[in-house]
């Protein structure tokens, strides 16, 4: 007897599909813990993370893409002006490029298009990073200090090129291997400048090389849907690596010492407070009633006994408040003084954890800055994680609801 026949109907509904790794995957999809297009000789996952696609084991892990570095064409000298602001005469700006790409001791120097690089950064990217309170000293003194400080000068033109990006083709362009070099040496000199005695002239360019690069790394999120974000997307060496900005920001208060007079970033010593510890923050009573009980706070709370203490201070400063640079200064704030405890439950995908974090984001993304676009995609990730995993805790349910809003609309 024949088999009867089967419908060529889809069933209703079937269980998802199990997320396969590829066998044949490049080793840096595997490092990462994502799905790789097999695509050679480059996936398209590398090329979009920038970096070197390794089907071979002769290659080295995740290693930034420079390709095309070596076309550089080199000016003589540095003009002894540059758009906005007149600077002193300044010998050729040299960079000493150890990036095996490039030959032994070859020598970098700024070219036309640099320049034009750095008039976008006065004119336009400063704008979008910094309120009017720090605009001068973004706008100005960070010429000048990138001016003799290479480190800080490739931050400024790899943050400037980010910014084309995402201005120019799309969010879904690839990081230009220019972009690449210059972030990838700003980081390696300015690591080897703190690996040594740091030089007293050199401690301004120091700090605002930091808070580029803290930029930048906030900036760069590997996923274009909340499926594939932290922290739905399966586990990752990546995940969360922006926190520890936080730590080597704290690290670097006390060699830099911005209260200092002499420091060009003196005029901001209010704003640089909050990454100073608190005992305690006041005004825990602004936020509602239910939140507080969630996270079992009350009049006896401190961040010895509550590791949700210090963020959640953080959140009631910035609650029902429609200021931008207070949401914006009290959410780095919040980066800042993130506890150890906190940071561990983080990792451990901790629901309150997580739902806190979800709170702050969803006052972020709504500002719509091109650089904090990871918290409209890891605000959803986290609401929809909370959705799936913890239906059964209604009052995390329900105090979900304001991020879920916020982020949704955004």
């Amino acid at each position: 007897m024949s088999a009867p026949h089967r419908s060529s109907e889809k069933p209703l509904s079937r269980p998802p599909k199990a997320n396969r790794r590829s066998r044949q995957g490049c080793g840096n999809c595997r490092l990462r813990k994502v799905k790789c297009d097999e695509i050679k000789p480059s996936c398209k996952r590398c090329e979009m993370y920038g970096v070197f696609c390794d089907y071979d084991s002769q290659s080295s892990d995740l290693q930034l893409s420079v390709d095309g570095v070596t076309n550089f064409q080199t000016v003589k000298k540095l003009p002894s002006s540059l758009n906005l602001i007149t600077l002193d005469p300044i010998s050729p700006l040299t960079m000493q490029n150890s990036s095996k790409s490039l030959r032994r001791n070859e020598m970098y120097q700024l070219m036309d298009q640099d320049l034009e690089l750095l008039s976008k950064f006065q004119t336009r990217t400063v704008f979008t990073i910094t309120f009017d309170k720090s605009l001068p000293i973004y706008q100005n003194e960070i010429i000048k200090l990138a001016c003799a400080s290479p480190f800080l000068m490739h931050a400024v033109l790899a943050l400037t090129l980010m910014h084309d990006r995402y201005l120019g083709v799309g969010l879904h362009t690839r990081q230009s291997p220019t972009e690449a070099f210059h972030w990838s040496r700003s980081i390696s000199l300015f690591n080897n400048k703190l690996s040594s005695p740091v030089q007293l002239s050199e401690r301004d360019a120091l700090w605002g090389t930091a808070a580029l690069l803290g930029v930048m790394a906030f900036g760069v999120i590997d996923a274009e849907t909340p499926e594939e974000a932290w922290p739905l997307a399966p586990p990752s060496p990546l995940d969360l690596n922006w926190l520890k900005l936080s730590d080597g920001k704290k690290e670097m208060w006390t060699i830099i010492q911005p209260f200092r007079s002499d420091c060009v970033f003196q005029p901001l010593a209010l704003e640089f407070a909050t990454f100073l510890p608190t005992p305690k923050g006041p005004g825990l009573e602004a936020l509602p009633p239910q939140l507080l009980a969630l996270f079992d706070l009350d009049a006896t709370s401190t961040s010895n006994n509550n590791p949700f203490h210090d963020a959640a201070s953080m959140l009631a400063k910035s609650w029902n408040t429609d200021c931008e640079y207070t949401a914006m200064s009290n959410f780095f704030s919040f980066v800042s003084r993130m506890s150890p405890g906190y940071k561990q439950l983080l990792q451990q995908k901790n629901p309150r954890a997580l739902l806190l974090l979800a709170y702050f984001y969803a006052q972020v993304c709504r500002y719509q800055h091109w650089w904090v676009r990871r918290t409209r995609i890891e605000c959803q990730a986290i609401c929809t994680y909370l959705e799936r995993n913890h239906q059964h805790e209604p009052d995390i349910q329900t105090l979900l609801q304001f991020p879920k809003m916020i982020c949704n609309n955004s």
